[in-house]
Order: structure tokens, then C-alpha cells, then sequence
């Protein structure tokens, strides 16, 4: 979801509307449940920092950035 996003945002033209900060925390979102994806095979304490993080994601999300520009709505 978090690369969908970041390819939608980008649009055609490659050009970013919203910060770089934006695109910081949803590369690093992405690495995060990446490598959460592989631990939670082999380590099942792992499985207890899904949730936070996608807490972390979702109130970023909807207390950082403003999606409501006419591509998204």
C-alpha cells in the first residue's frame, strides 16, 4: 500500500506534491514491515510491533498530511 501510494502521489510527470519528509516515512514505513514481513516467520515476538507500526502509519498519515488535492479525492 505504502508504494502504491507513493507511485499514485508522484503522478505522471514524476513530480511529488507533497514533502520529502513524506517520502522519507513511506520508504522507511515500507523497509519496516519488509523486513517485519520476514521476522514474523521465524521470531513470533515480532508479530507484536505490527500493530504499532501501523498506528505510527495510519496517525501520520492523518494528522501530517493533507490528502484531500483533486488527484485523490
Amino acid at each position: 500500500m505504502t508504494v502504491i501510494l507513493e507511485v499514485l502521489k508522484r503522478g505522471p510527470m514524476n513530480a511529488s506534491i507533497h514533502s520529502d519528509l513524506t517520502t522519507i516515512v513511506n520508504l522507511s514505513f515500507f523497509g519496516v514491515f519488509l523486513l517485519l514481513s520476514f521476522l514474523v516467520r521465524y521470531l513470533h515476538v515480532a508479530s507484536w510491533l505490527v500493530c504499532p507500526f501501523t498506528t505510527a502509519f495510519a496517525f501520520y498519515y492523518c494528522s501530517m498530511v493533507r490528502l484531500d488535492d483533486e488527484n485523490t479525492t
